[in-house]
């Protein structure tokens, strides 16, 4: 009898203690500061844009509290660009980009909302909105292309979209010509929200480029797929790099 309880309790012990994955938002409260939302429920559907296709979902659902959580703590009509982050591949960015762009653009007010691919490596959203002609944010940085000839319109209302463009061998140096920052700016004039899907923050420093002209930032993490560690990672990367409204959203809660 006392074998057969210190045994389960052993195993369960050890297996905690090995188990590096994030598993619950409390986890992830208990080891940062940074505001913490409740984030995004999981996706059943094959589809990568259930906001538009499934939208009295339980998901869809999920982005419009995210919606009106943003419209918080962007509380002026000139803060309206959007960073979202992540550490590492997989944990959602894109997915998230994508539907929180979506949300954005519904409703009765017609906001114009611009989607950029900033991936300019590995860019996930060019199969989600079919665009692939080469044409894009690495041509219009590489003096190739003007503002209005990258951004296209997608089949949704309101939404538009700037593919990452033809590959470029450096574009960390592409990103820091200066031509970006004129690019935002112009953005800033014509949309009503700027939704930046970047390259994952702790393998190439472009993300960190683009976010830094960023309102707010949002930080991806994937519940049992995110390490605790990334937790601790993201608290060092937003002071050391001086990254204002940084905010945790919470993946396949």
């Amino acid at each position: 009898l006392g074998v057969g309880l210190i045994l389960p309790f052993l195993i369960i012990l050890l297996s905690d203690l090995f188990n590096t994955k994030l598993e619950t938002i409390e986890e992830v409260s208990k080891l940062s500061k940074i505001p913490t939302l409740d984030g995004i429920i999981h996706s059943n559907y094959k589809n990568s844009l259930p906001v538009f296709n499934n939208p009295h979902s339980g998901i869809a659902e999920s982005f419009r509290v995210l919606k009106v959580n943003l419209k918080n703590t962007l509380n002026s009509s000139d803060k309206k660009v959007i960073s979202v982050n992540s550490l590492v591949p997989g944990e959602g960015k894109s997915f998230i980009s994508s539907n929180l762009a979506s949300i954005l653009s519904l409703g009765a007010n017609e906001k114009k909302v611009l989607l950029i691919e900033g991936d300019l490596r590995k860019p996930m959203l060019n199969g989600t909105f079919g665009t692939n002609n080469g044409i894009g944010l690495c041509t219009y940085l590489d003096y190739r292309n003007n503002f209005d000839e990258i951004v296209l319109k997608t089949s949704y209302e309101n939404l538009f979209f700037v593919p990452a463009g033809e590959m470029s061998p450096n574009p960390t140096e592409l990103l820091e010509n200066g031509r970006f920052a004129h690019f935002i700016e112009e953005a800033r004039k014509r949309f009503d929200y700027i939704i930046l899907d970047n390259a994952p923050v702790s393998l190439v420093p472009d993300g960190l480029m683009t976010s830094k002209h960023a309102d707010a930032n949002i930080f991806i993490l994937r519940l049992n797929y995110s390490r605790k560690k990334e937790v601790r990672e993201i608290n060092k990367t937003i002071e050391v790099n001086g990254i204002k409204n940084a905010i945790i959203v919470i993946n396949d809660a």
